[in-house]
């Protein structure tokens, strides 16, 4: 099995072949310069493909998602008509797990300003704050990654609530849904947490009137796509003191150039687009096992339809 890979960085492509060479996965894995309109391969793996290069790929019979969503897929009109897969695990939802919860702890438990005070060489006892039954933390986006995230919060004891473009039900959850949802569901929120999917309804959803909504002092994270949060806005959002902090994993532009004011920022925590990983071996596996699937005439697993991001 010959597989294209189209990876946001160059030396994946070394790092994917000792991952199948490690699990004696039956594949070849070719990047952009040897793969390129090449009719043996059969399956891609990719990251902002260049619009048009999967459709000359003849022999192409799937496409797999090197990221937890597909908007980087959804803005090329030319994509073959084969089968789109996102790349999903238990291990992936437990990684973004840990990751919203240390985002969550650290605004709820004040340690952003204690981080604050050991730069100031500032010793000062602060009260641990309110206890996790009235810290009301929203999650905006509850799919796949948003669904567990709220779920392992309220298990947290927090208050959760949680808000998409449909209605959804969870357990011990509070879900709204839709414009007037999302409207009922900013003023009483402490702690935001974007997991939605990028599209063009969600694009910029996050910006100065939607902060302005939220009480003063909220704490906004930020894991899905970038360009869910207006930037400007957000530093702006921060000076007046109307957000009192922001956790990045994802930024808008990514990756930040080195004198980005986000970097600099004292209320802004940046991780690298690191919250949720699935290890090689494991998307290789999902691959061989949707590649068998396919060929033999059956639907793949956890198959997305771009079009979900218009």
């Amino acid at each position: 099995m010959r597989v294209l890979l189209l990876a946001p960085y160059a030396f994946l492509l070394a790092e994917w072949r000792a991952a199948a060479a490690r699990c004696a996965a039956p594949v070849d894995l070719v990047g952009p310069e040897d793969g390129a309109a090449d009719s043996s391969i059969d399956a891609a793996i990719v990251y902002r493909p260049p619009p048009g290069l999967l459709r000359r790929l003849p022999n192409l019979r799937i496409i797999y998602s090197l990221g937890a969503g597909f908007d980087h897929l959804a803005s090329d009109p030319l994509l073959p008509d084969v089968p789109i897969v996102r790349m999903t695990s238990p291990v992936k939802l437990q990684l973004m797990n840990q990751w919203v919860l240390y985002a969550v702890l650290r605004f709820h438990r004040g340690f952003d300003r204690l981080e604050a005070m050991q730069r100031e060489r500032r010793w000062e006892y602060q009260p641990p704050g309110p206890l996790p039954a009235a810290r009301r933390v929203s999650v905006v986006g509850l799919g796949e990654l948003g669904r567990s995230a709220a779920e392992l919060l309220r298990d947290q004891g927090f208050h959760v609530s949680g808000w998409s473009r449909s209605p959804k039900s969870i357990d011990g959850i509070r879900c709204l849904h839709g414009p007037g949802g999302l409207a009922e569901l900013l003023p009483v929120t402490d702690i935001l947490v974007c997991l939605l999917a990028l599209n063009r309804a969600t694009t910029g959803l996050l910006d100065a009137a939607l902060f302005a909504r939220l009480p003063r002092g909220a704490a906004v994270i930020n894991a899905a796509r970038g360009p869910h949060v207006v930037t400007e806005d957000l530093l702006a959002a921060l000076d007046s003191g109307q957000l009192r902090g922001a956790a990045l994993d994802v930024t808008d532009p990514e990756p930040l150039p080195p004198g980005h004011r986000l970097w600099s920022h004292p209320g802004v925590l940046i991780t690298p687009h690191m919250a949720s990983y699935l290890p090689h071996e494991l998307s290789l596996a999902s691959l061989l096992d949707n590649y068998r699937r396919v060929m033999a005439g059956l639907p793949p697993l956890h198959q997305v339809d771009p079009r979900d991001c218009s």
